[in-house]
C-alpha cells in the first residue's frame, strides 16, 4: 500500500468543518479528527464513503475514532461482543477510503464511556454492567487491528488505542487501587503488548489562562505525582513503555478542560492560549531526546457540547495567529545528516548485531541518529514511520556533515527516578519494600519484565524491582534482559516470606539452563546441605559451579544463607 504522507505541521482540529480555508489561507495543512458511532452489527457494510478522501487528497492528516456506543451504551461493546464489534469496525474501514489511521474508542477509564453506564441517584455514583479494565481494552483492541489490517489497501494502517480521559480516577481494579488515569494508560499499553501502531493523547489545561499552559503545579494526594493541568501530557510521555517509544504520538484532543466538574468552553475572545499551546508542544519537540509529538488537534469545531469552536471569530484569530508559526513536529531532528539507503537492506539491532523485519526499499530517507567509533554503523532513523536500527556504512548514502553524528556509547542502562518510591522484592506492588529511594536517584537495570511494566535496578548495594514508569530509562533498552515475571500477584497475596528474586543475574551457559515441569508434578522438598561459607553469595557460587563445575546454570531452586537469607534462584 502506498499511504499519503503526513502532514509536517502541528495544527489540527476535531471534526470537519470550514475552518480548512483558514489552514489554505496560511499556506499549510494539518490534521483532522473524525469521531464515529458504528454499533457492533458485523453484517452492516455501511461506512464514510468519499469523505475522508476529500480531506486526504487535500493534504490533511485523517484520523477515525471508532465507537461502539455514546453514553449510556459504553464507547466499546459489552465483553462477549468484542468480536462482533471487530468485524464491524473492518467491513466500516473497507467503506472508508481516503483514512488510514483509527482509533479504537474514546477514553476508555471514563465512567460515562462504560457498557452500561448508569448513576446511582442515591449516591450520586457512577455504575456499569461491566468495566472496561486494561486486560479487556486489550483483548478487543487486538481483534480490531487485525481484522482492519486484513482488509485489502489497509495492510499497513495504523491503529492506535484509545487516547485516556486525563484526572479521572473513577475506573479501579486491584493494580490499580486508586484509578490513577496514567498506570491505567500504562497497564492498557503493556497489556496490548507489542500489536499498536500509534500513542493517542488527550490533553485540557483545567484554566482559560494561557499561563497556566506551562504551570507544574501537581494534583492533591493521592495523585501528588500528576501535573493537574497542561503538561499532563508529559506524564503519559513518561509512563510510555521502553519498547514502545519509537511510536509516533498524536494528541488528538486539546482543550480548556474543565473546573470542578464544570467545562471551561472556549471564550470568544483572543486570550493568545492556541499560540500558547502549540509554542509549548513546539519546545517539547525541538529537544531531540524528546520522542517528538505528531500534531495537536483542538477539540472541537461541532457545536455539538460546550468545547466548540465554531462562530468564534476571535478565538479564531487566535488560531489564525498560532499558524503563523509554521511549527513542525520534525524540528528536533533537523539537525541530523539525512542518509539513504543504497540498497535494499533490513535493519540490525544492534552494531554488527542479527538482521531483523522485512527489507527497505533502496533509496529510502531516513537520518543517522548516532555512529559507531569506527564510523562503520549507524544508527538510521525513518522519522515518518518511527522505524529504527542499525545499518552498515555501504548500505547507505550520507548527506550533510558526517562529522555532526554523535558517537553510540553502549554503556550500561540506567534508571533514573522521576519521584519517590519503593525497591521491591518481587515485580509487583504488593511485593515487600525492600529501601524506600529519593526521587533522582540512580541505578543500573539488571532485567525487565517482558512487558517492561517492572525494572530490575541495582541501587549501590541494593537490588530490586522498580516499576519502569516511576523512572527515566538512559540508554539502549533493548541491551536488558527480558525475564519472565517470576510469581503472579496472587501468589504473594498467599507467600509472607522475604524472598531474593535474583534468576536473571546468576551465571550460566545458556538462556533456560534446566528444563521446568508442571508445578502439579512436584511433590518432595528437599534440602541439600553444602560444605561452603555460609556468607558466599549466591553470585560467586554460580560462577564457580558455571566456570569450574561445568553446571549449565545454578542448580537450585532456593539458596539461604546462614544469615537467614533466602533468594530464589530457580523459576519452578
Amino acid at each position: 500500500m502506498s499511504r499519503t504522507p503526513w502532514p509536517a505541521y502541528l495544527y489540527g482540529i476535531h471534526d470537519p468543518g470550514p475552518w480548512r480555508e483558514r489552514f489554505r489561507a496560511a499556506g499549510l495543512t494539518g490534521w483532522v479528527v473524525f469521531e464515529e458511532t458504528i454499533g457492533a452489527d458485523p453484517e452492516d457494510v455501511s461506512g464514510r464513503g468519499s469523505t475522508y478522501r476529500a480531506w486526504a487528497e487535500a493534504g490533511f492528516g485523517v484520523m477515525v475514532v471508532l465507537n461502539y456506543g455514546r453514553y449510556p451504551n459504553g464507547t466499546l461493546p459489552p465483553s462477549d461482543r468484542y468480536e462482533a464489534f471487530a468485524r464491524r469496525c473492518a467491513r466500516f474501514v473497507a467503506a472508508s477510503p481516503g483514512a488510514h489511521i483509527w482509533i479504537i474508542g474514546n477514553e476508555p477509564n471514563h465512567p460515562q464511556q462504560q457498557p452500561g453506564a448508569r448513576i446511582d441517584p442515591s449516591t450520586r455514583r457512577f455504575e456499569a454492567a461491566e468495566w472496561i479494565t486494561p486486560e479487556r481494552y486489550a483483548r478487543c483492541f487486538r481483534q480490531c487491528r487485525e481484522l482492519i489490517r486484513s482488509q485489502p489497501g489497509h495492510e499497513e494502517d495504523i491503529v492506535i488505542p484509545a487516547a485516556v480521559a486525563p484526572f479521572t480516577a473513577v475506573l479501579r481494579y486491584p493494580e490499580n487501587p486508586t484509578g490513577d488515569w496514567v498506570v491505567y494508560f500504562h497497564d492498557v499499553l503493556t497489556a496490548i503488548g507489542e500489536d499498536l501502531d500509534g500513542i493517542a493523547l488527550h490533553i485540557a489545561s483545567q484554566s482559560p489562562d494561557p499561563h497556566s499552559l506551562t504551570d507544574e503545579a501537581r494534583c492533591p494526594p493521592p495523585y501528588e505525582t500528576r501535573h493537574r493541568g497542561f503538561q499532563a501530557y508529559r506524564d503519559f510521555i513518561e509512563a510510555i513503555p521502553p519498547h514502545l517509544r519509537h511510536l509516533p504520538i498524536f494528541i488528538t484532543e486539546a482543550s480548556m478542560g474543565d473546573h470542578e466538574g464544570q467545562p471551561i468552553p472556549w471564550p470568544d475572545d483572543d486570550t493568545g492560549w492556541i499560540q500558547e499551546a502549540y509554542a509549548e508542544i513546539h519546545r517539547w519537540n525541538a529537544d531531540p531526546a524528546h520522542p517528538p509529538i505528531r500534531c495537536m488537534v483542538l477539540y472541537r469545531w461541532q457545536r455539538v457540547d460546550p468545547w466548540f469552536m465554531e462562530g468564534k471569530e476571535r478565538l479564531l484569530r487566535d488560531l489564525d495567529r498560532a499558524l503563523t508559526a509554521r511549527f513542525r513536529w520534525d524540528v528536533g531532528f533537523q539537525r541530523y545528516p539525512r542518509a539513504v539507503l543504497r540498497q535494499e537492506a533490513r535493519l540490525h539491532d544492534h552494531p554488527g548485531g542479527e538482521a531483523w523485519g522485512a527489507p527497505l526499499p533502496k533509496g529510502l530517507v531516513g537520518i543517522t541518529i548516532a555512529c559507531t567509533e569506527d564510523r562503520k554503523w549507524y544508527s538510521w532513523l525513518q522519522p515518518e514511520t518511527g522505524r529504527q536500527g542499525w545499518l552498515p556504512r555501504d548500505a547507505l548514502i550520507l548527506q550533510g556533515d558526517p562529522q555532526s553524528i554523535p558517537l553510540y556509547s553502549p554503556g550500561p542502562v540506567i534508571l533514573s527516578l522521576r519521584r519517590p518510591t519503593a525497591l521491591r522484592l518481587a515485580p509487583s506492588i504488593r511485593a515487600p519494600a525492600l529501601l524506600e529511594l529519593r526521587e533522582s536517584h540512580r541505578g543500573i537495570v539488571r532485567a525487565a519484565t517482558r512487558d517492561w511494566r517492572w525494572c530490575q535496578v541495582q541501587f549501590g548495594e541494593h537490588i530490586g524491582w522498580v516499576r519502569t514508569m516511576d523512572g527515566n530509562l538512559e540508554g539502549d533498552p533493548r541491551a536488558v534482559s527480558l525475564v519472565p515475571r517470576p510469581w503472579a500477584d496472587a501468589d504473594l497475596q498467599r507467600f509472607n516470606l522475604s524472598l531474593w528474586w535474583i534468576e536473571p543475574i546468576l551465571h550460566r551457559r545458556k538462556r533456560v539452563p534446566w528444563p521446568r515441569r508442571p508445578l502439579e508434578l512436584i511433590r518432595w522438598l528437599v534440602l541439600h546441605p553444602l560444605a561452603i561459607p555460609g556468607d558466599l553469595s549466591p553470585e560467586a557460587l554460580a560462577a564457580f559451579l558455571v566456570e569450574q563445575g561445568g553446571r549449565p546454570g545454578f542448580p537450585y531452586h532456593f539458596y539461604i544463607t546462614a544469615d537467614g537469607q533466602i533468594f530464589w534462584t530457580l523459576p519452578l
